[in-house]
């Protein structure tokens, strides 16, 4: 359930299950859609923050070291993500690390990416 009912999205639960079968979800659409509070009503529904590259701040620190950013804690709730498009380079190496590992501990299966075990890796908005 989204924090605020009254505003709740249709799309909020169908976007919640991609959560659980993916590892990357990205939100894309037209300007003032609502894509980014729907991010944060996302992010306050698993705990977690949003890391907004709208603040050039943040975008340097994340542009600076992508890697570090990327091993953080999952889910990654990344909004504004093109203003340091080289973070998706160091997602997409944390999965095919997180993939490795799996299968070096003998953990098998052909959808490894449809249904990662501890929920989604990253979340994207843009």
């Amino acid at each position: 359930m989204p924090p605020n009912p009254l505003l709740a999205r249709r799309i909020f639960p169908v976007v919640q299950a991609r959560m659980l079968e993916a590892p990357v979800v990205l939100l894309e659409g037209p300007r003032s859609v609502g894509k980014s509070t729907l991010l944060r009503e996302l992010a306050t529904a698993a705990d977690t923050p949003v890391t907004d590259l709208d603040d050039p701040a943040t975008a340097d620190s994340v542009r600076a070291d992508s890697s570090l950013f990327a091993s953080g804690p999952t889910p990654i709730c990344l909004d504004e993500y093109q203003k340091a498009p080289i973070i998706l380079d160091a997602m997409k190496a944390r999965l095919n690390l997180d993939v490795y590992k799996r299968q070096r501990s003998g953990w098998r299966s052909r959808w490894w990416w449809r249904s990662p075990p501890n929920g989604p890796r990253a979340l994207v908005c843009w």
